[in-house]
């Protein structure tokens, strides 16, 4: 009981932090770029390209969770992929109408627990950060193999920033899986009470079967060379000459901050390629705009899935009844 007040004010003070850096992103837009030029490069949109990112996205979603049924071969073998595809299209809709990153992975923990309780809440949460963990692993594979075409379109000490993030990164999500030092680094964060949590998540990745990781890495490829074509789709919506090169290294940059806490990314996706395409000679304001499309393509999504998890909970509920009747 006395944990609960603590509780409480932990969740209060993390949505005034996301609020507050959101505000301050969007400030921080609308203090450096132009409001005209923004609405001046939304205005001239090309629907059609608008409209193949939507269809492109939705073909992520797919895919995305094909790499989610893969993870959990190894706990609960017995859900659809159908199922899997609710549940995923129901968390895009928490995702985009929730003010937090994370609600649509609660959604899909809670919902996938209630679908199948042979395993427990926190092991479902843990495949779902696993199911992450796979995606920026993908992402950090991509960054590094497109550098090389991309760096005479990049400023070069960007390119030595991007490069080392993604290295960086890469290398860490490789001792990961191959548990190199694993047990060393587990024994360490024990010692500190406040990191066993992420302790408990990095044992979990080195119980996953190393085929397994391999086969949900690769899926994660196909992933986010979609969500690429989505991002460079909507750039050509704005009428915008700049090479797909770039966006296979600036795409995994503008998802890395997205990490950071903020509601639903707005301002910081906004701010990040604004300023990651001024620096290839983009037009003030292609950046913001570029932002907005892409939080607007996630909106048309979050719409869908709202629709998706109504289904979802009606015919749920429907067999649900019917079997207590039976019983």
């Amino acid at each position: 009981m006395p944990n609960q007040p603590t509780d409480k004010t932990k969740i209060f003070f993390g949505k005034i932090i996301r609020t507050l850096i959101t505000l301050i992103a969007l400030f921080w837009i609308f203090k450096t770029v132009n409001f005209e030029n923004i609405l001046l490069t939304i205005k001239n949109t090309n629907l059609r390209y608008v409209l193949l990112a939507s269809i492109l996205f939705q073909i992520s979603v797919f895919i995305r969770t094909y790499r989610w049924k893969i993870l959990l071969q190894s706990t609960l073998p017995s859900v659809s992929y159908s199922t899997l595809l609710m549940l995923n299209y129901s968390g895009s809709f928490f995702d985009v109408f929730l003010p937090t990153g994370f609600g649509g992975d609660i959604i899909r923990t809670f919902e996938l627990n209630k679908a199948d309780n042979k395993t427990s809440i926190v092991d479902n949460a843990g495949i779902v950060l696993l199911d992450r963990f796979a995606g920026f692993t993908a992402l950090f594979t991509i960054c590094i193999a497109a550098l090389p075409f991309a760096i005479s379109f990049i400023p070069k000490q960007l390119a030595i920033w991007i490069a080392t993030i993604a290295i960086s990164g890469l290398v860490s999500a490789t001792i990961l899986i191959t548990n190199v030092g694993v047990k060393s680094l587990v024994k360490l964060l024990n010692r500190f009470s406040f990191m066993q949590g992420l302790s408990t998540y990095i044992l979990k990745i080195a119980s996953i079967t190393k085929k397994r990781l391999l086969n949900a890495w690769f899926v994660s490829l196909f992933f986010h060379l979609i969500i690429i074509g989505v991002h460079y789709s909507l750039s050509l919506a704005l009428h915008s000459n700049i090479s797909i090169i770039v966006f296979f290294v600036f795409t995994p940059v503008v998802a890395l901050t997205l990490l950071l806490p903020s509601i639903r990314g707005l301002g910081l996706r906004e701010n990040t390629y604004e300023y990651l395409l001024s620096q290839v000679g983009a037009p003030e304001a292609m950046g913001v705009a570029l932002g907005l499309l892409i939080f607007s393509v996630k909106i048309i999504t979050g719409l869908i899935g709202g629709m998706v998890y109504l289904y979802y909970t009606i015919t749920k509920k429907k067999f649900d009844t019917k079997d207590h009747n039976d019983s």
